[in-house]
């Protein structure tokens, strides 16, 4: 088995568990793990982190599957169509680095995959539309899923997401609330106008946009996002 060594960062797993939503449709997650392949379920055990449980997983096609924790996606390959013919691999996305979950009934087996552009640089085969290879894929895994089935998955994951991000909000909500007016408390009085004089507030600092969608690029950002290009700052760093 084999499993990225970014993935292996500790994150301390969710609290939030739906047992009876599960992928498959079945009555606990429990059953649908019974559904996966015996690497595919080990390799998903010995990727969870101490402390972490799967609250949803996805069966796929070819020993493949996708499992949430509280806190990341694992993305699990099995097989020689995978390009691990003698063992299994495992490639984890956190929350913070995921845009969206989908799923493409267009192809045969349809396809759900994990939007995290900013992991493309760290996936060998990245899953984008129907020209990619799903089935090595490490942000993809086919499915032979009914649609509703797969389509509960999905909405499981995005649940799954939603309570992360409720824990854990993001800049955006940090300046919202920064922009709330709050009354003085009782008994202090506001500053005179000499001492609001003395006050130097300093300017916003400067951040970078992309060029295609116009996103926010926070520093380091390799790429965008919103929609995956290359930031300007590292496409014109040079190269090693």
């Amino acid at each position: 088995m084999q499993a990225d060594a970014s993935d292996r960062e500790p994150h301390a797993s969710g609290t939030r568990r739906k047992p009876d939503a599960t992928a498959a449709g079945g009555s606990s997650i429990i059953d649908d793990i019974r559904l996966l392949g015996p690497r595919a379920r080990a390799a998903m055990t010995d990727a969870l982190l101490p402390g972490e449980q799967p609250h949803v997983v996805i069966p796929g096609a070819g020993g493949s599957a996708i499992a949430g924790t509280g806190e990341r996606i694992l993305v699990i390959k099995a097989g020689a169509r995978a390009g691990a013919p003698f063992g299994a691999r495992v490639k984890a996305f956190e929350f913070e680095s995921v845009i969206g979950v989908r799923l493409d009934p267009s192809t045969s087996p349809a396809v759900i995959a994990v939007d995290a552009p900013v992991k493309i640089a760290s996936c060998r085969v990245y899953w984008a539309d129907s020209r990619d290879n799903a089935w090595k894929a490490r942000n993809a895994i086919p499915v032979e899923l009914s649609h509703d089935a797969a389509a509960a998955g999905l909405d499981a994951l995005r649940g799954l997401m939603e309570a992360y991000r409720d824990r854990h909000p993001g800049p955006a909500a940090a300046r919202r609330d920064s922009g709330v007016v709050q009354a003085l408390p009782a008994g202090e009085s506001r500053p005179g106008k000499a001492e609001e004089r003395a006050v130097v507030s300093p300017l916003p600092g400067r951040r970078e946009r992309c060029p295609h969608c116009r996103a926010e690029l926070r520093p380091g950002w390799r790429y965008c996002p919103g929609c995956g290009a290359p930031s300007e700052t590292d496409a014109s760093a040079p190269s090693g």
